[in-house]
């Protein structure tokens, strides 16, 4: 699940907002996808922060099942333009940040007080939770070059 989320996470902040930034510089609102990045690292700062919240949420599909939803009202998004503002496009950035965060942090408690993993492997499953978060990342960076290049392709007249 951390896979999934983190590659859903990255590839929709760095790859499908900006794509949907840069369609419509047209309106000349300089700075949005900036604003979206503080956004999402508002939400990942209030998941992170609230572990007696996100602790309870004992199942991780969840968190991927969140960023799915996320994930495919922002490809929505670009391709029709569903959201019309970009103030209607912050709490989806919000929301990505803190289901990502969300899910690092109760993945990382439930192992580190899991009553079921033996004291001397948690430190492993630690490992293995931290290399699928950046197995999720380096996906999405993969994920964001394809995207950029081939799939979500604009003329850039406008630069």
């Amino acid at each position: 699940n951390l896979v999934f989320v983190y590659f859903l996470e990255f590839t929709a902040l760095n790859s499908i907002s900006e794509r949907i930034t840069r369609k419509q510089l047209e309106h000349k609102e300089i700075n949005i996808y900036e604003a979206f990045c503080m956004c999402y690292n508002i939400g990942v700062f209030i998941s992170r922060s609230s572990l007696p919240l996100v602790r309870k949420i004992k199942k991780a599909w969840i968190f991927s099942c969140c960023q799915i939803v996320n994930f495919t009202i922002l490809v929505l998004d670009f391709y029709f333009n569903i959201l019309y503002d970009y103030y209607f496009r912050f709490p989806i950035l919000l929301e990505l940040g803190f289901f990502g965060g969300g899910a690092y942090a109760a993945c990382f408690y439930h192992i580190l007080n899991s009553t079921v993993i033996p004291q001397d492997l948690k430190e492993l499953c630690v490992n293995i939770a931290t290399i699928c978060n950046d197995t999720g990342t380096l996906f999405s960076g993969i994920a964001t070059i394809v995207v950029s290049n081939f799939i979500m392709k604009f003329d850039d007249k406008t630069n």
